[in-house]
């Protein structure tokens, strides 16, 4: 997969002449650090942000130490690719968490070699990651991970007055799929299901399997009737699709429970009430007869 890299620069002519040394890569381009939040939010986290320091309103070295905070425990690739070439400025490009620093102007060969050696070095570190953070059956984050995550993503919504919902997630029924079809078709289904379900979300929300057919999503910067909107298609999707196991056409649907983080008011134990808000709501939806989403 050719991976993606955000060029931030204020100078088009740096930007453009970056451009054209890396242009085997999928390329963005952002004037400022608002434009590069942008692109983020539309297209996920790259696999390499080169950043000048010289930028308006927020300098490069501020954006890294905000960026590492936001996607803490996510490997947030920077280099610094800056006009400012004394020793101070780069030892803090070092400390606000760039992985390199090249000083312009800078030679092709070069830029070419430090973002390869960054580029595998990153991926060798994602997968070490994904094996820790992963759940085996299903390849959503494990509970564990999930939960860390989520956690970090909290902080930082209640600092920036950021919206954030949690979606608890059961699949009806689950008990009587492993014993009409086998416990392997229930492990495809949990699979398939987990597979339609993150495909379909944003780049930037996050989802992780909870324990046996539960399932958990963090909608990000979205309250719970943009995300009961979400889900609402989502269960309608899984409803009417057929999971075929072995010539077993086997049917599935879901439930889910809602909770919003501004209806927290608790600040010391966050995670734990707004999974619990949302566990509540999930049994309800569990109560009223199942394959249906209560907010």
């Amino acid at each position: 997969m050719n991976k993606k890299i955000i060029v931030v620069d204020d100078d088009p002519v740096n930007r453009t002449l970056i451009c054209s040394v890396l242009k085997k890569y999928t390329l963005f381009t952002a004037e400022d650090i608002k434009s590069m939040y942008n692109i983020i939010k539309e297209n996920g986290l790259p696999d390499l942000i080169l950043l000048d320091v010289m930028l308006p309103e927020v300098n490069g070295f501020e954006a890294a130490r905000d960026l590492h905070t936001e996607f803490r425990n996510q490997d947030v690739g920077i280099i610094f690719v800056s006009a400012r070439t004394e020793g101070s400025s780069v030892k803090e490009g070092f400390d606000s968490g760039g992985y390199d620093y090249i000083k312009k102007p800078f030679d092709s060969i070069e830029l070419i070699a430090r973002v390869e050696n960054q580029l595998e070095r990153i991926e060798r570190e994602n997968k070490l990651r994904s094996d820790a953070s992963l759940d085996p059956l299903t390849a959503v984050y494990n509970r564990r991970y999930f939960k860390h995550l989520v956690e970090q993503k909290i902080n930082f919504c209640n600092r920036k007055n950021m919206k954030l919902s949690i979606a608890m997630i059961d699949l009806d029924n689950f008990k009587e799929i492993n014993d009409n079809f086998s416990h392997l078709a229930g492990d495809y289904v949990l699979q398939t299901f987990a597979s339609q379900i993150s495909e379909s979300l944003r780049k930037y929300d996050l989802m992780g399997r909870f324990g046996g057919e539960e399932f958990i999503i963090a909608f990000v910067d979205c309250c719970k009737d943009c995300s009961y909107s979400i889900m609402e298609r989502l269960r309608a999707d899984v409803e009417k699709r057929a999971f075929i196991f072995e010539g077993n056409d086997i049917s599935l649907s879901f439930s889910a429970g809602i909770a919003d983080l501004c209806e927290i008011e608790s600040r010391k134990s966050v995670y734990h009430e707004i999974l619990k808000l949302s566990d509540q709501r999930l049994y309800e939806a569990k109560r009223l007869g199942r394959n249906q989403i209560v907010i």
